[in-house]
């Protein structure tokens, strides 16, 4: 159901969660729910139709709500095959583009030509040495070792050896960065 509720969003440009729901209101009310989907994407043969209410009259819920998201997932997957293979070369590969990395590339691009303070950089380096310090803090909490990590104790954390580099030149970046940030706050109030 969730490919066919993705599918569905692809064909029809609605939010998951909408195409999420009629899938869901399939099962609660397989006839009423098919023949709407039915209504805006013309899919169910006569007989797909007549079975699904047949299925239903008899008191069957459960059979025909299977029959139902059956029949609309298999249409929603051809529909949705169709789509992608109709869009253009360029949108195909934006779309294939992993979700973190369009979000990476546009708020790189916003950066573009914007004025940053010395506590923006201080707030960026501690983001990233927050997310070390979280990686030790959970392979130490296996261990039953709650103990905060401070600055330096994630310097010589063996469990992040590998990006020891990278943490030294993160601890150096923040002390600049933190006395850049006390003289800007100096400089505005003076």
């Amino acid at each position: 159901m969730a490919q066919a509720a993705l599918d569905l969003s692809t064909i029809t440009g609605q939010s998951i969660e909408k195409s999420v729901q009629t899938f869901t209101r399939m099962r609660d009310e397989p006839v009423a729910a098919v023949k709407a989907l039915d209504d805006s994407l013309h899919f169910l043969t006569l007989t797909q139709y007549e079975h699904i209410k047949a299925l239903a009259d008899q008191g069957d819920q459960e059979g025909a709500a299977r029959v139902a998201q059956e029949a609309a997932s298999v249409a929603v997957r051809q529909r949705a095959a169709e789509v992608v293979a109709s869009t253009g070369l360029m949108e195909r590969g934006w779309n294939n583009l992993q979700c973190s990395n369009v979000i990476a590339t546009w708020n790189a691009m916003k950066d573009v030509g914007a004025t940053k303070t010395a506590a923006d950089d201080l707030a960026a380096i501690n983001k990233e040495l927050d997310g070390y310090r979280q990686r030790v803090a959970a392979i130490r909490a296996r261990r039953g070792d709650n103990a905060p990590i401070s600055d330096t104790d994630l310097a010589s954390a063996g469990e992040v050896a590998l990006s020891r580099e990278r943490i030294n030149q993160l601890l150096l970046q923040k002390q600049v960065a933190t006395s850049g940030a006390l003289m800007e706050g100096w400089i505005a109030k003076t």
